[in-house]
């Protein structure tokens, strides 16, 4: 999880450089801000890289606002390992992903790109990064 702001440009500059040219990296973000994750996207296509983005809605199984922390300590609801084999299985499909920037893409707008990327506060978002050919 992109949970601050120091963490965007490291991980991007990482993952340009360690993914193989003919490669594919991927990262998988709960979306707790959009601006971090809009940030990120920014440095990774900065640094010459292709970005398709998969998301699913949240969990709906417990109320979470009533939960502090991670899912290590507290039980979880029977039907959870189900919903998260379920959705692993949509997210890693990118049938309906968003394709942020591709190969015959000529401009990004971040501004556009964080509005559509608040929509998806709370949920979880699976990025494919490549390099550009």
């Amino acid at each position: 999880v992109i949970y601050t702001e120091e963490h965007v440009s490291p991980l991007a500059a990482c993952l340009a450089r360690r993914v193989a040219q003919t490669g594919t990296g991927y990262v998988m973000n709960a979306c707790r801000h959009a601006g971090l994750l809009t940030h990120f996207i920014t440095e990774v296509i900065a640094r010459g890289m292709h970005v398709q983005m998969s998301a699913i809605e949240r969990f709906e199984g417990e109320d979470l606002a009533e939960c502090q922390g991670g899912h290590l300590h507290r039980d979880l609801p029977e039907h959870t390992e189900q919903w998260w084999c379920e959705s692993a299985i949509k997210l890693a499909k990118f049938d309906e992903c968003i394709i942020i920037n591709d190969v015959s893409s000529t401009a990004y707008d971040a501004v556009a790109m964080e509005a559509l990327i608040t929509t998806l506060e709370g949920c979880f978002v699976l990025l494919k990064l490549s390099h550009a050919t």
